[in-house]
This record gives structure tokens, sequence and C-alpha cells, in this order.
């Protein structure tokens, strides 16, 4: 992916077209690749990084968290609480966090399975299971030394809801990808276009 995104064919939509590329392609070799999940700030840092330097890890932790169901769940339950505190996720840079890491910051929020800390530069999720004896609350400061993964977080939310693919891979297709929500692949690994009702054209109009 960073090597598409350096090579930038196109004039116009290449994060698009590349977006729905990977997402085909993790179907047919059997990855549910789920870009809803990866902010627009995060995916140009992963971008720069990689050009700097092909070896640096974050486009590769990207593709993880969009491809991993406990890192997508535990995102999906963060960006709904940065909303309930009426902050937009797709705007900021929000990451699962990776064992060994230690994270600093003040907690954002918290449940059962995930948490969420600011640490300045941007939204990292960690497993609460993690933040062993401390009985933080939003607005505390923490450091955390992640141990753990996200599993139960993917079997509590798998639990709870079960959209189906081709209507997530229709909504790249109507205009959310705009809003930086990315592109699923539908199960047959093509994208599928919606109905004409479901968005009107936003381009300009022809003389």
């Amino acid at each position: 992916m960073s090597e598409l995104n350096f090579v930038h064919p196109f004039r116009e939509g290449n994060g698009r077209v590349q977006e729905a590329f990977i997402a085909t392609l993790g179907q047919k070799y059997g990855h549910d690749v789920d870009f809803s999940v990866i902010t627009k700030p995060r995916m140009l840092a992963a971008s720069i990084a990689g050009a700097d330097d092909p070896a640096n890890p974050a486009m590769r932790h990207l593709v993880e968290d969009a491809t991993d169901r406990g890192r997508v769940a535990a995102l999906r339950t963060a960006f709904e609480h940065l909303r309930q505190q009426g902050a937009e996720p797709l705007a900021q840079d929000v990451r699962t966090a990776r064992p060994g890491e230690q994270i600093t910051g003040v907690l954002v929020a918290t449940d059962t399975h995930s948490s969420s800390v600011n640490t300045g530069k941007g939204i990292i999720v960690v497993p609460t299971q993690d933040l062993g004896r401390q009985k933080a609350a939003a607005g505390d400061d923490v450091t955390v030394t992640v141990k753990s993964g996200f599993s139960a977080a993917a079997a509590d939310r798998t639990a709870q809801e079960k959209p189906a693919t081709s209507q997530r891979a229709a909504s790249y297709w109507s205009g959310q990808v705009q809003k930086g929500q990315g592109a699923r692949s539908s199960p047959a690994g093509v994208m599928k276009e919606p109905d004409a009702s479901a968005a009107k054209p936003r381009g300009p109009k022809l003389r």
C-alpha cells in the first residue's frame, strides 16, 4: 500500500482507489479489510512515514488495525465514545496499541474491554485489563504497559452487531469515503455500487 501511494498514479482519487483495491485483494486472500476504522490523519501520517522510510511500521500497523477483528471492534468502540463526548474521531489520529508499548496520557473513555488514552499526539486504544489495579475514570492521567490483545472486544462486538459486508461496501460508493469512512470489500470480492437514489452527484455540472 505504501508503494501504491508513492507511485500516486492518478490525478484524483488515489486514496479511494487504493482502499478499494486493497479491500478487494484482501477479500481474495481471506482478509476482511475494514478501512472505516482508519482515520484520514492516520492514513496521511502512515503514508508519509512509509515514503520517508520503507521499514517504518506505521502502514503495517494500520493494515493490522483494519484486518484484525479485535482491533477493529476496539476502534469502533473508541469512535463511539469520542462521538458521545462531542468529538469527531475521523478527524483525529486514532490507533490501537501494540504489545510492549508503554502509553502515557489522559484517559478519554473506558469500558469492559478497551480504553482510549489521549497522548497529546493522538488517541491510542489499549486493552482495559492492562490498566491493572488502576481504577481510573475519564480525565485521569494513566500510564499503561500493553501486554494483552483485543480478542475479547471482537467476541463482544460480534454478539452486538453483524452488518452486511455488501452494505458496508455500498457505503463507500455512496460518498461516505469523503467523510473518511473508507471501504469494505463485498463477499464476492467486488465493490458494488448502490442504487442511483443513494447519493446525489457531487461533481461539477457540465455546460
